[in-house]
């Protein structure tokens, strides 16, 4: 799995499987999870949509809209709603 330390993506669709993404800040992306080959820690998403594939059953599995989601991330994910909203 190839690791990104520390980048800002505008305006791009990327595909997070294959990759570990560290402290990156996505601005207006489209995010694209096709499998459960992936991990990001400590990154930011402002205005940016998830495409999560239907049967990727690791999220449904996630905890969400309770302590241990305090901003709403993945309810905001499975419902297509910014975070900002």
């Amino acid at each position: 799995m190839e690791t990104i330390f520390y980048q800002k993506f505008v305006n791009e669709t990327i595909s997070f499987d294959g990759f570990h993404f560290i402290g990156c800040t996505f601005v207006n992306c489209i995010i694209i999870v096709e499998t459960s080959n992936f991990h990001f820690d400590r990154c930011s998403f402002i205005e940016s949509a998830f495409h999560v594939a239907q049967g990727l059953t690791v999220f449904q599995s996630m905890p969400f809209e309770d302590d241990s989601d305090p901003a709403g991330f993945w309810s905001a994910v499975y419902s297509n709603t910014p975070l900002n909203a």
